[in-house]
Order: structure tokens, then sequence, then C-alpha cells
């Protein structure tokens, strides 16, 4: 094997090795970016659990203000 085979091997060698740590950097980088979108919504779920949670509050005081109103002028009425 002559010297020129060798030193060719050798920067294959290296070639391979830089490639797959790029890639596994690479794979690292999408890794970490779905754990953070991961994160994202699951914040985002919750705060929209909240949101929802206060619109069925929201339902029930304006069911019972208008209910409230109803009986006041009932009351209103009837002594009026």
């Amino acid at each position: 094997m002559g010297t020129a085979t060798v030193i060719s091997l050798v920067a294959l060698g290296i070639s391979v090795i830089v490639n797959v740590l790029s890639v596994g950097k690479f794979v690292g980088r999408i890794d970490g970016l779905e754990r953070l979108i991961d994160f994202r919504l699951r914040n985002l779920e919750a705060k929209q659990d909240k949101y929802n949670h206060l619109q069925e509050r929201i339902a029930v005081l304006e069911r019972d203000n208008k209910t409230a109103f109803h009986l006041i002028e009932q009351m209103e009425q009837h002594n009026g």
C-alpha cells in the first residue's frame, strides 16, 4: 500500500468521523427542539384549560345574574 493510499484512507476516516459527529449534533438539536415544543404545548394547553374553565364560570354567573334580576322584578311588581 502506498503512502497516498494510506493518507487517503486516514482522510476518509477523519471525514466519516466528522460527518457522524455533525449528524449527532444535528439529531441532538432536533431532540432539544422537540422537547421545547412539547413543553410549550403543555403550557399552552394548561392556559387553554384555565380559559375554558373561566368561560364556564362566566356562563354560570350570567345565568344566576339573569335569575336574580328576574326575581327582583317579580318582587317589585308584587310590592309596587
